[in-house]
C-alpha cells in the first residue's frame, strides 16, 4: 500500500480497564509502525486522555451508551458517518456492542470499510436473528482475547465460523516492570505498616464480577492463620460502597486499605506478597493478572479468566470462583511456603515476557488487518 493504512478504533468505556489498556497499547504500537490510527470514545474517557498524551488523534463526540437509546444511537451514527466520509477509514475496529452496531449499520447502508470486532468478555452472545446477522455477515472478522470465549458464539455462528476466529491475547505495557527497587518497604511505610507485614492485593475495578467481596469473606479465616496480614483493594467502581460495608460487617476494615484509582500500579504490584484476582465472571484475558506476574508476584486466581494465564502450582494457584474457603487456603499455602511462592513469581514473570508482549499483540492484529485488506503479510 502506497499510503499509510487508515484505521479507527472505537471504545464505549469511560473508565480505565484491561480492555482500554489493550486498545491503547495496540493503537500506540500501530502508530509506531506507520499506520494512521484514530480513536473514538465518549468525552472524558480515560482512554482518550491517555491517547492524547501519547500523541494519538482522538474524537470524543460520541456517547456509546448502553441499552435502547434511539437519540444517542442516531447521534453516534451521524458522528461516525462524518468521520468515515472525512477520513475514508479502511478498517473500523470496535470493542463493544454499542460501537459495533453503529459501525455495522453504516456498513450495511453502503459505506465501505472492513469491520473488525474484538470480543473481550466471557458473557455468551444472545442467540437472536439480529446477532446472527451481525456476526455472520455484518462483521468481517471477530478477534478473541482468549480461547475460553469461543463457545460463547455457539448460538450465532456455525462451528466452522467459530473455529476461524483468531485468538490474540491482550498484552501489557512492560515498561514499568523492567527493574525493581524498594517498593515493598516504601508502600508499607506509606501505609504505616511494618516492613515485614504480609500484603495481599487486588488491583481491579471494584465490582461484583471481580469478586473482591468473596475475598473479604475469606479474610477472617486468613487472619486467624496469619494475624499480621493486610489487604489492598486498588481501583474504583460501583462496588466500592458494598465492599466497604462488608469489610466493616466482617470486622476486618482495619486490615483492608481502599486505595482507589492509582497511577503507580507497577510499584504497588511489586510491593505485594501475593496478588489475587478472585473474579466471579466476565474476565477473559486479565491485564492486572499479567501485570502481577510481570512484577514477579505469586498469584491466587479463579478459573474465570485465570486458567489460560496462570499455570496452577507453577506460577500461582487456581481456585474455583465464589469459594472464600478455597481462597483462604490458597493464600495460607503461599504464605507458609515462601520459597515456593518466590519460585512461582519467577516462573510467572518469565511466562508473561514470553507470551504477552506488545510486539505479539500488534503483530497478531496486523496479520488480521493485512489479510482483510489483501496486503502481503
Amino acid at each position: 500500500m502506497d499510503e499509510p493504512p487508515r484505521l479507527l478504533h472505537t471504545s464505549f468505556l469511560r473508565r480505565w480497564s484491561g480492555e482500554t489498556n489493550r486498545i491503547f497499547v495496540l493503537c500506540r504500537g500501530l502508530a509506531r509502525r506507520g499506520w494512521k490510527v484514530h480513536l473514538a470514545a465518549p468525552e472524558g474517557s480515560v482512554l482518550c486522555q491517555r491517547a492524547e498524551e501519547a500523541g494519538l488523534p482522538v474524537f470524543t463526540d460520541f456517547r456509546f451508551r448502553r441499552g435502547f437509546r434511539p437519540a444517542d444511537f442516531l447521534h453516534d451514527f451521524r458522528t461516525l458517518r462524518k468521520l468515515v466520509d472525512e477520513h475514508r477509514y479502511q478498517i473500523i475496529h470496535t470493542h463493544g456492542a454499542q460501537d459495533t452496531w453503529t459501525a455495522a449499520l453504516l456498513s450495511l447502508l453502503g459505506w465501505r470499510f472492513k469491520l473488525v470486532r474484538t470480543r473481550h468478555n466471557s458473557f455468551p452472545i444472545a442467540a437472536h436473528p439480529a446477532n446472527r446477522w451481525l456476526y455472520r455477515r455484518g462483521i468481517a472478522q471477530v478477534i478473541l482475547v482468549s480461547e475460553s470465549l469461543r463457545d460463547g458464539f455457539a448460538g450465532v455462528m456455525s462451528e466452522a465460523q467459530r473455529a476461524a476466529m483468531p485468538v490474540i491475547p491482550s498484552s501489557i505495557d512492560l515498561s514499568g516492570y523492567q527493574c525493581f527497587g524498594e517498593e515493598a518497604a516504601e508502600v508499607r511505610e506509606e501505609l504505616g505498616l511494618s516492613p515485614d507485614t504480609p500484603l495481599l492485593g487486588v488491583i481491579a475495578r471494584l465490582s461484583r464480577n471481580k469478586g473482591q467481596i468473596v475475598l473479604l469473606e475469606a479474610m477472617p479465616r486468613i487472619l486467624r492463620q496469619h494475624p499480621d496480614v493486610h489487604l489492598l483493594l486498588v481501583g474504583d467502581g460501583g462496588g466500592r460502597p458494598a465492599a466497604e460495608q462488608r469489610a466493616r460487617a466482617l470486622g476486618v476494615s482495619d486490615r483492608v486499605h481502599f486505595l482507589g484509582f492509582r497511577h503507580d500500579v507497577p510499584r504497588l504490584q511489586r510491593a505485594l506478597t501475593i496478588a489475587i484476582l478472585p473474579s466471579r465472571s466476565c474476565d477473559a484475558s486479565s491485564a492486572t493478572l499479567k501485570e502481577a506476574l510481570a512484577a514477579e508476584r505469586p498469584v491466587v486466581v479463579t478459573d474465570v479468566g485465570g486458567a489460560e494465564i496462570t499455570q496452577n502450582g507453577w506460577s500461582g494457584l487456581i481456585v474455583p470462583p465464589d469459594n472464600a474457603a478455597a481462597l483462604a487456603d490458597a493464600v495460607d499455602y503461599l504464605l507458609t511456603h515462601p520459597e515456593e511462592a518466590e519460585a512461582m513469581g519467577r516462573h510467572g514473570r518469565q511466562y508473561v515476557l514470553e507470551h504477552y508482549s506488545e510486539e505479539q499483540l500488534v503483530e497478531g492484529t496486523l496479520a488480521v488487518y493485512r489479510r482483510l485488506l489483501g496486503a502481503s503479510p
